[in-house]
């Protein structure tokens, strides 16, 4: 139809052959109205609920913590976390239960990662090193979830997948003893490329909060391995390609974190070598020149990004 008015003729056809009222068309409208408005007043809820159980159990655990023996910790910690993944599991077969699932879910998995911590340090309060309870720990969670997200193929329960999956590299590689800023540049080019595979599904929805993190922890290691050597100056080059690689995958995220390296790298740059010189004011100046085209540029992109 290439009018409102042909649309309008349309509709008008329909309730003719059809013999439909206009109190009908009222009548399912509102009804429609309600269902998302009582669908709106459930998620509210349910997340509301979710944040007083998590806060009942902390005070609850903290306030008797010390009066506890190893027994009653792991189960007030782990024995909830466990009670709250199977009953989400249990509820998550009735579709009128979709909006308390997820905060189930999250519940779940903080009480049992924190629980599965408690354990270890419970039954082996000799244990130095945190990297391997930390490893059986985020590669058991991640193990977990990853089963149940593809059974399930819940957004939510993909956010902890990467979240898990992220902790236990981190903490692999961390006891290779690899430096924090190659930790961090991996890192950031994993969540990238991760979002950049979900931005073609049904699970988008998570994938501006990997952006900008993915981002900011690799642009902060890359920094960390550029900083005060030859090369530096390729930073600019490296927040320059996050804000092209922004508009090739339509993400405001990528061009906020790209611009605001690229501004604070030319501030470093420019008062680390020209603060004491004759020509610091012009300096100022010629800075004050690339940080507004700089921002125009951004603005110019963010509103080609749908």
């Amino acid at each position: 139809m290439s009018t409102k008015q042909e649309a309008i003729n349309q509709v008008i056809t329909l309730m003719r052959t059809h013999s439909i009222e206009i109190a009908e068309i009222k009548s399912e409208l509102q009804a429609d109205s309600e269902s998302k408005y009582s669908s709106r007043f459930k998620s509210f809820f349910a997340f509301i609920g979710a944040i007083f159980i998590l806060s009942g159990l902390c005070i609850y655990i903290g306030e008797h913590w010390n009066e506890m023996n190893s027994s009653a910790r792991i189960i007030i910690t782990l024995g909830s976390g466990i009670s709250l993944f199977i009953f989400a599991i249990c509820v998550s077969s009735n579709a009128k239960n979709e909006k308390v699932i997820t905060p189930l879910f999250m519940l779940a998995a903080v009480f049992e990662t924190v629980g599965m911590f408690v354990a270890i340090h419970e039954l082996f309060p000799n244990v130095i090193d945190f990297h391997y309870p930390s490893l059986v720990v985020f590669g058991t969670m991640y193990i977990q979830q990853l089963i149940v997200f593809s059974k399930m193929q819940r957004t939510s329960l993909l956010f902890a997948v990467v979240v898990l999956g992220c902790a236990f590299i981190v903490t692999a590689l961390d006891l290779m003893h690899i430096k924090d800023s190659h930790i961090a540049v991996l890192v950031g080019i994993s969540l990238m490329g991760i979002s950049c595979y979900l931005n073609e599904t049904k699970h988008h929805t998570i994938t501006p909060f990997w952006y900008l993190l993915g981002s900011i922890s690799f642009l902060y290691g890359a920094f960390e391995i550029l900083e005060n050597t030859t090369f530096e100056f390729l930073y600019i080059l490296i927040s320059s390609a996050i804000i092209y690689l922004s508009t090739v995958v339509q993400s405001r995220q990528l061009v906020f974190s790209g611009t605001v390296a690229m501004i604070a790298y030319i501030c470093y740059y420019t008062s680390k070598h020209f603060i004491n010189s004759l020509g610091w004011p012009l300096a100022l100046i010629i800075l004050g020149f690339l940080l507004i085209c700089i921002s125009m540029l951004a603005v110019k992109i963010g509103k080609t990004i749908k």
